[in-house]
Order: structure tokens, then C-alpha cells, then sequence
């Protein structure tokens, strides 16, 4: 069976606003006590920088170190540069002495196959994540969600998820050693993306045989063909995050006065001004004029104002993340 690392691996999965950080920073002290030496990688949406201006390793790293390790009697730290393209998961996890550890907690990364457990909030106000993916193996919430075919837990009680994880560390030491037969017994878990598509498509028959039907009766039937919109769809340009839209041709204010706030499924009916933002939400229409996202992480609002201090903006892009642009 195919796994990313020797010892468990255990993700801790939700939407921004349910307290992922907090959550973890409270179990840690509880997950040591048991004797568990626990590893934790955190992915960040936006830059981020472990260093301290003036500090020598900082002025090393600006001076052109392209990697930067810093080593002292108590610790030691290895920062690289990654302008060009985002570190992959399992390269992350290799950075790992899992010689050192009993087990590696995630947080963040929800969209990548591994066993997590999700935590849900109700006043977040976001949708369960286990309903689209198999790789939540239990939940964590302050509501019990219907239909959820895995272990539930009180997100306050720390304890009862406390030993959760325990239990899941000593059923990954204890458990046998099986080599699967199919694609049905590797858990989902377990296999890339790449590596399902794979095994999908191998036992896959091609259907060759065709006939024409009217739309009434193809309930359940596959198209042989595609079917081609003769429209763009959707007929408009859509936000791709949360954020803040304003004029590309607007750039470099101090300031932008919010105007509105545009959920999915609405729109900002006037044309968007010079000074002007409208807070947007991912797949809303942009306003007319407005061809810029700038994504909520790099805004500070106060009350209709908001800034983008220390943001790179460029125009036209939906995805903004200084020092990566």
C-alpha cells in the first residue's frame, strides 16, 4: 500500500474562520503529554516570513541566498526561496526526520489526498467538507452533520480528539500488511490523483455503440459527443476568490472606499469609479470597469475603507500575493 511517509500522516481540514490554528495550539500540549512526538507542516495562502529584518540570516537571505540555514545550540532552520512555483506536498513532507517524530499533523491543504479530520463551525457558515471528500476520516463540529459515515467529535473537547489521534497512530503501528488486489482496496487516501486516474482508466470498456435520443428519454445515458455552448459560460467574468475588486487602471491609492459587498448569484449594478471597491465573493461578477481581485488575506478594512498595504498588484489579475506576482 502506497503511503507519503513511514509514520501516520493526519490533516486537519476546514474553511478559514473555524480555528484550525487555535484548535491545533491546544491539542499539541495534550498529544505531547500522551508521549506522541508530533511533526506539523501549515500551509499558508498568503506570503509569510519566519525571519526578523536586520537580523543577520535576513540580510543574508536579501543580500541573494537563495537558501538560508540558520543553526543554533537549541534549534535550527531552513528557509528557501521559492519565487517560481509552490513547494509540492510530498517534497514538504520529505523535509521531514521522520526518524524523530510519531506522527505528522497538517493543517490546511483540503484539497489534497490524505486522511484528515474536518472541523466544522456552523457560525463560519460554510458547507460540510466530507460530502465531496472520502478522505475525511472523522469530524470534528459543533453541530453532528446527517448522513456522515465516520467518528464524530465535539470540536471543544480536546480530550475525546486527543485520543482520536492517539488511536489513529496506534492502528497505523499495529495494522498488517496487505498487498491490494484491485483499486477498490486502496484506500483513496493513499493513492495521487494521477495514480486513481490511472487505475480508473485501466479497467475502463470502451462503448462503441451509439443511437440518437430525444432529451426526455436520456435520463441516465451518456453523451457520445460534446455538446458545445455557443455562449461563454457563464456570459460574465467571475471572481475566482474572496476579495476586493477595483480598477486596473486604478492601481497604487492609499485607499478605496467599499461600496458594496457581492455574494454569488448577484452583481454591483453601476459601474465601478476611480476610489471606488466592491467586496467580492468567489464566482461573482466582476463590476463594470473592474478587471482586479485583490484577495481578502492582503486587505485591512475600516468600516467602508479598505487598504492593500504592502500588496503587489498587477491589472487583470484575480490572484494577488506579494513577492510571488
Amino acid at each position: 500500500m502506497k503511503q507519503r511517509l513511514e509514520i501516520p500522516l493526519l490533516g486537519f481540514a476546514a474553511y478559514s474562520g473555524t480555528g484550525k490554528t487555535t484548535l491545533l495550539e491546544k491539542l499539541l500540549p495534550k498529544l505531547t503529554d500522551m508521549g506522541l512526538r508530533v511533526g506539523v507542516l501549515k500551509h499558508a495562502h498568503h506570503n509569510f516570513d519566519v525571519d526578523k529584518p536586520g537580523k543577520d540570516s535576513y540580510r543574508l537571505r536579501k543580500a541573494g541566498a537563495s537558501q538560508m540555514l540558520i543553526s543554533s545550540r537549541n534549534r535550527f532552520a531552513l528557509m528557501t526561496e521559492t519565487p517560481d512555483r509552490e513547494s509540492e506536498f510530498d517534497y514538504l513532507l520529505s523535509r521531514f526526520d521522520t526518524t524523530q517524530l510519531d506522527i505528522v499533523l497538517v493543517e490546511g491543504c483540503k484539497n489534497i489526498c490524505f486522511p484528515k479530520i474536518e472541523l466544522h463551525r456552523e457560525v463560519v457558515g460554510k458547507p460540510w467538507l466530507y460530502a465531496n471528500d472520502s478522505n475525511i476520516i472523522a469530524i470534528a463540529a459543533d453541530s453532528r452533520p446527517e448522513g456522515a459515515n465516520c467518528p464524530f467529535m465535539d470540536i471543544n473537547n480536546l480530550d475525546a480528539i486527543a485520543a482520536f489521534v492517539q488511536q489513529y497512530v496506534d492502528k497505523f503501528n499495529n495494522k498488517p500488511s496487505v498487498t491490494p488486489t484491485s483499486c477498490d482496496a486502496l484506500s483513496p487516501a493513499f493513492l495521487s490523483v494521477a495514480e486513481g486516474v490511472e487505475k480508473i482508466l485501466a479497467r475502463i470498456q470502451p462503448i462503441d455503440d451509439s443511437r440518437t435520443e430525444d432529451v426526455a428519454s436520456a435520463h441516465k445515458k451518456v453523451l457520445f459527443n460534446d455538446v458545445i455552448s455557443p455562449i461563454n459560460v457563464p456570459a460574465y467574468t467571475n471572481s475566482a476568490m474572496d476579495g476586493y475588486a477595483i480598477r486596473g487602471d486604478d492601481i497604487g491609492r492609499d485607499c478605496y472606499q467599499v461600496m458594496a459587498e457581492v455574494k454569488a448569484g448577484y452583481h454591483y449594478a453601476k459601474p465601478l469609479l476611480k476610489g471606488e471597491a466592491v467586496k467580492i465573493m468567489t464566482g461573482a461578477p466582476l463590476p463594470e470597469h473592474a478587471d482586479t481581485v485583490v484577495m481578502r488575506e492582503e486587505s485591512k478594512r475600516n468600516g467602508d475603507i479598505v487598504t492593500f498595504s504592502g500588496a503587489k498588484i498587477r491589472s487583470g489579475r484575480t490572484s494577488v500575493v506579494p513577492e510571488k506576482i
